[in-house]
């Protein structure tokens, strides 16, 4: 028993299981079965190759498993490096010596004539492993247990009505979030851009451009939810629980009992399972059109910066997030100006575009940026080409929505929060933006046969289904605070 050798698997297992115990709200379990077994089997090979060339079961075990820690520490050695500001860190200068170390201390356990001290370090590793392997899977099985109840916990409400009579003459109700969207006066005050041409073309449409909005969150997974459910949610709350709040939300909850069809584009879903599925009669998901990307998953990309792998990343040259993003978008463009014709009135359409939010994959004519500048916030230009082009994007899908309407449509047009400037992995590449543009939105409404007294310049997202609810089926929801 003393001389069972397990380290070199466990060690082989754990950094995958505590990289996905670290995202575990934001992932799917499948998502860790391809790199633990390929990892695995890598561990018997090279274990093998080691015990062949040196004939000997223990120093083979433990130069395999030093190998593995080395492997899987490059990258957040990487980061450490870089974010502590000591040195200008490049692979080409980290990559040797990490190359150098492993050959040192291979080198260092074949000499070693001590069996005894390498059977105890041995046992020791195989501990260790065990431990660590097990406090990570509690903290897995936690989330596992949450996320199984995020499609099975539904939202009741002393509100909600079911009233189908008068279905026919509700009106068509968009709601489309634009992530990370700045509000007129940010893009202005940060990067020079006046977007009130876009506010002029919206008016003249009929639209209410509420121009002093603001939101108490600059996170998307509280945010919206509040929004959704009409109430602000604890800024504490974990984020499984706010993804239950944000795919069985009350204001759908509400709709389906006055007779509407719900419709999802929740892109944050589809390019990230992990979050749950927005409940709804029919979800839109781009790669179930087939404009998925082959490519490694989310996951696995994460997993391979994380690895001595990522000094060769710019072989890599699309990443899974920039191309997912790019088609997600572009999908949700297209498609959306389908959905007047395409599905049945009255219809709750929730559309979340992660745009201008990072990666930046358009520039101003929609065309490809080159990744290694898909979460360059530094220069500015990569977040204004962006943001410009959705603008006019979404004004063309606009006009199609109204055209296309058989009668007028209620939509919504908000940004979830301002832009934060953060997103890269790379501090040289953020820049910082003061909080009060961060909670700075842009806010339109388009409202038929509404007097537009209704609205304020500072109405807040939280009650901008009081107020239509309010106003089209002549509710008596209470109007919070802005």
């Amino acid at each position: 028993m003393k001389k069972i050798i397990l380290h070199p698997f466990l060690f082989a297992v754990y950094p995958i299981i505590f990289l996905y115990s670290y995202n575990a709200q934001e992932l799917l379990i499948n998502q860790i079965y391809l790199p633990i077994i390929i990892s695995l089997l890598s561990t018997l090979v090279i274990w093998g190759i080691m015990g062949l060339l040196i004939k000997d079961r223990i120093k083979a075990g433990l130069i395999t498993t030093v190998f593995l820690l080395v492997f899987f520490g490059y990258g957040y050695t990487f980061d450490l490096l870089r974010v502590s500001g000591v040195i200008a860190v490049k692979h080409r200068h980290l990559l040797p010596v990490f190359v150098l170390l492993l050959g040192y201390i291979i080198y260092f356990i074949h000499l070693s004539k001590k069996n005894s001290a390498l059977e105890i370090l041995s046992r020791t590793l195989n501990l260790m492993g065990i431990v660590l392997i097990i406090i990570n899977l509690i903290n897995i099985v936690s989330f596992e247990v949450k996320k199984m109840n995020l499609q099975k916990q539904t939202y009741t409400s002393d509100n909600v009505k079911t009233n189908l009579n008068n279905a026919d003459n509700y009106p068509d109700i968009y709601f489309i979030i634009m992530d990370e969207y700045a509000s007129l006066d940010t893009i202005k005050n940060i990067w020079g851009y006046d977007n009130s041409w876009f506010a002029d073309s919206l008016k003249q449409k009929g639209f209410y451009v509420a121009e002093k909005s603001t939101v108490k969150y600059y996170e998307t997974t509280k945010a919206i939810p509040s929004y959704l459910n009409m109430e602000y949610v604890d800024s504490k709350l974990d984020m499984v629980t706010c993804f239950q709040k944000l795919n069985n939300n009350q204001v759908s909850e509400y709709l389906m009992g006055m007779g509407y069809e719900i419709v999802a584009f929740d892109n944050l879903y589809a390019l990230n399972p992990g979050k749950g599925k927005f409940t709804s009669d029919y979800q839109f998901d781009f790669k179930e059109a087939g404009a998925e990307v082959k490519s490694a998953d989310d996951f696995s990309m994460i997993l391979i910066n994380n690895t001595m792998l990522r000094a060769f990343n710019y072989l890599f040259k699309l990443s899974y997030t920039y191309n997912m993003s790019r088609n997600a978008t572009l999908y949700t463009l297209s498609k959306l100006k389908e959905i007047p014709t395409e599905v049945p009135d009255p219809k709750f359409v929730y559309v979340h575009l992660l745009c201008p939010h990072t990666p930046f994959v358009f520039d101003i004519k929609g065309k490809e940026v080159d990744p290694v500048n898909n979460s360059n916030w530094r220069d500015k230009k990569y977040y204004l080409e962006q943001y410009i082009y959705i603008t006019k994007e979404m004004e063309k899908t606009i006009d199609e929505i109204l055209k296309n309407s058989k009668t007028p449509p209620v939509i919504i047009l908000q940004s979830d929060h301002g832009p934060r400037g953060n997103s890269s992995p790379n501090p040289s590449e953020n820049i910082d933006i003061p909080t009060e543009e961060k909670l700075k939105i842009f806010n339109a409404y388009y409202l038929p046969n509404v007097n537009k007294n209704i609205l304020k310049e500072n109405v807040s997202p939280i009650n901008t289904f009081r107020i239509i609810f309010n106003t089209y089926f002549k509710d008596k929801f209470e109007l919070l605070e802005d």
